[in-house]
């Protein structure tokens, strides 16, 4: 997008430049960053990360490819059945301690021992 704006102003033209940019928005937490284990049911693959990164970069980090799309919680393409566990949405602050609740991998960070079903 930069280059483009550049070689505009670079140009002769009169019309002002139209441009529509997204960006995601940065990612925060509150989880303490304290030691849990995921658990994917369905596969049976298990790792232990101290908490502190969305589930989906966590995933990726201990070997494993689940399904995503946007990584901004958009898509939708990475949401999952949390069976146990607690987790918290980095978008909304939201803590989620329900079983059998929908969850995004990539917005959602354990708070707890938790485990899911891709």
């Amino acid at each position: 997008m930069d280059e483009i704006a550049a070689l505009w102003h670079s140009l002769p033209a009169t019309a002002a430049l139209q441009r529509e940019q997204f960006a995601a928005p940065p990612l925060r937490t509150s989880a303490p960053g304290a030691p849990v284990q995921i658990s994917f049911s369905a596969s049976r693959q298990q790792f232990h990360t101290k908490g502190g990164e969305v589930l989906l970069k966590q995933a990726e980090n201990a070997g494993l490819s689940p399904k995503h799309g946007c990584r901004i919680g958009i898509c939708r393409s990475c949401q999952c059945v949390k069976e146990s566990g607690v987790v918290e949405n980095v978008q909304t602050g939201e803590i989620s301690s329900a079983p059998n609740e929908l969850i995004r991998l990539c917005i959602s960070v354990a708070r707890s021992d938790t485990t899911i079903t891709l």
